[in-house]
């Protein structure tokens, strides 16, 4: 199979796959950088920052979630910022989940 046959055939795989989910009634959500942080709907990595304002606020979507009448199927990964805390001494802490 040729590189363009393979892009061709992966459009229509890609096609068919949304097809699918919308006649199922699933739909895909992606949140905004700035958004809030919501355990209920995703999965984070975490970054530090010593930003207050930024803190468990979603720095960017790296992979969409999925919601059916309101329940989600599946999280939406992202990337947050977590504030990071200096100890004593001066050293950075960040908090060891995300969900807190």
């Amino acid at each position: 199979m040729s590189e363009k046959e393979l892009k061709k055939t992966l459009i229509y795989l890609e096609e068919d796959t949304t097809d699918l989910l919308q006649r199922q009634e699933i739909d895909p959500f992606t949140s905004l950088p700035g958004e809030n942080f919501d355990a209920g709907k995703h999965k984070a990595t975490v970054i530090p920052t010593d930003d207050d304002s930024l803190d468990r606020k979603v720095q960017k979507s790296t992979s969409p979630g999925y919601i059916k009448r309101g329940k989600v199927l599946i999280p939406e990964s992202v990337v947050i910022y977590r504030k990071v805390a200096t100890v004593q001494d001066g050293t950075p802490s960040c908090p060891a989940k995300a969900g807190q």
